[in-house]
């Protein structure tokens, strides 16, 4: 029928428009945020010289064994963040209580800039082909009093807080509760911020690094809460009250003001790739990087860097760990691509845990070329060194003519195909068909009997009534009944 169709014919489109990106544009369904390995411990202990004596993310797993131990964050299935300007806040404060208005205007567009630092945020997965998926991490638009999940209101102290995230119990879904191991995973549906403007403009004591890592980072640092990052350095055993290095290099991360990232590190992606759900057990790729301490065989995650001791290997598939020999280059074929910030990859090593500083990620400047008849392939030319990967074919249409059209990609490649139309009625006794090149056609109704009273036509749908002066209605199930 003539609905279905239409339907039909939107699916087809969105299709198309979505196979524009690198294979495909996608939002993962499946789910489990708490993966069965370590994660978010600091020191590795007795993981070869190449140990990371840094956390890359802090998210809670099922062998954290903590009372405070909960995951939560915004569902993976929840993808655009609105957020919402609230004129004061629950106690009486307004923007504009303490500066000018004209500021308070100002401080919120450089909120809101760094918040949406992370529209520009994809995670690259690799499907059964080894072709790049390209996963959109988050939307985040400005919304409006009555259609919003993200709340931010304003405060003004005299202290270090630039701002803090914090959600309503009633808004909480719990999806899983390990209770042997006092864990919690939850999804929040309604965040609300606090965001304390007495760090956000130039004054007596407040200095210009404070003012620039407020203004650069502190959105996208709030944000990265509510995705299901926690605040790195607030570990016990990795802040500042413990003998280990502040993470400034990280988002997610605290240390000297002045040297602390503005910018999204593949790190902190990673562990936003699990609780979005682009990340689960089934996507590890392990390193074997032999016996640890207690006798098991440790397997490193080259993605997450998550970290699995096991007994046994069987049934376990591995590379060896450090098989690089530390080699980082693009043309050793040691790297990958594993995420986008802007218009720039991040590359990591397949082999072992070294990833790309931020100063070094690759800009994008791909050459395009015919591969087969499926794909083409990228090249990333830098500094000499380069980087190739496939991607489905995309085409435009044009040279139309009555019988067919042809259908060309970005890379040259060619195809010539029958034109395939959407048909609708456009009088009692016409319809027109349009196809997605754009050539349309019209032809009379061809009609068949559904009963002693109705008939329809079967190209377009449309249904008849012979005995009321041919009434087109919109539908076989619109038909009136007896």
């Amino acid at each position: 029928m003539k609905t279905n169709k239409k339907v039909i014919s939107l699916i087809i489109t969105f299709a198309l428009i979505l196979n524009f990106s690198f294979v495909c544009l996608t939002y993962v369904s499946a789910h489990e945020s708490i993966l069965d390995v370590d994660y978010d411990g600091c020191i590795w202990p007795n993981y070869t010289s190449q140990t990371e004596t840094k956390a890359w993310y802090v998210l809670y797993s099922r062998r954290e064994i903590n009372e405070n131990s909960k995951c939560y964050h915004i569902s993976h299935e929840t993808q655009t963040i609105k957020y919402y300007f609230a004129d004061e806040s629950s106690s009486g404060y307004r923007w504009d209580d303490d500066i000018s208005e004209e500021l308070a205007e100002e401080i919120k567009t450089c909120y809101a800039n760094s918040m949406e630092k992370w529209n520009n945020v994809y995670f690259y997965s690799y499907d059964s082909n080894d072709n790049i998926v390209k996963n959109k991490v988050i939307n985040i638009v400005e919304g409006n009093s009555t259609d919003n999940n993200l709340v931010i209101y304003p405060y003004y102290e005299n202290s270090t807080t630039f701002a803090n995230t914090r959600y309503d119990e009633e808004n909480v879904e719990n999806i899983e509760i390990f209770e042997d191991e006092k864990i919690e995973h939850n999804h929040i549906s309604e965040w609300y911020m606090n965001v304390n403007l007495y760090l956000f403009y130039l004054h007596g004591n407040v200095t210009e690094d404070m003012v620039n890592n407020a203004r650069n980072k502190t959105g996208a640092h709030e944000i990265g809460h509510i995705l299901g990052l926690r605040d790195i350095d607030a570990v016990p055993t990795c802040g500042a009250g413990a003998d280990y290095e502040h993470h400034e290099e990280l988002l997610m991360g605290y240390g000297n003001v002045a040297y602390r990232t503005s910018d999204i590190t593949y790190k902190d992606i990673a562990g936003v790739a699990i609780t979005r759900g682009f990340h689960t057990d089934s996507d590890h790729k392990w390193l074997y990087n032999g016996l640890d301490a207690n006798g098991k065989h440790k397997l490193i995650c080259s993605i997450c860097n998550g970290v699995n001791a096991v007994d046994s290997l069987s049934g376990y598939t591995y590379d060896t760990y450090n098989a690089c020999g530390e080699n980082h280059t693009l043309s050793s074929g040691n790297m990958m691509a594993v995420a986008s910030y802007g218009t720039s990859d991040y590359y990591k090593c397949k082999y072992c845990r070294y990833v790309a500083p931020f100063d070094n990620i690759v800009a994008q400047d791909y050459s395009i070329a015919q591969y087969n008849s499926a794909l083409h392939k990228y090249t990333n030319n830098v500094n000499g060194l380069e980087y190739t990967f496939y991607k489905e074919h995309s085409f435009n249409y044009g040279n139309i003519s009555a019988s067919s059209h042809t259908a060309t990609c970005e890379c040259g490649y060619t195809i010539t195909v029958k034109h395939i139309f959407t048909y609708e009625s456009i009088s009692n006794l016409y319809h027109g068909g349009v196809c997605a090149c754009g050539y349309s056609t019209t032809g009379m109704h061809t009609t068949r009997m559904i009963d002693n009273r109705y008939s329809a036509c079967t190209i377009c749908g449309e249904v008849f009534d012979s005995w009321s002066d041919n009434i087109i209605f919109k539908d076989e199930e619109d038909i009136p009944q007896e």
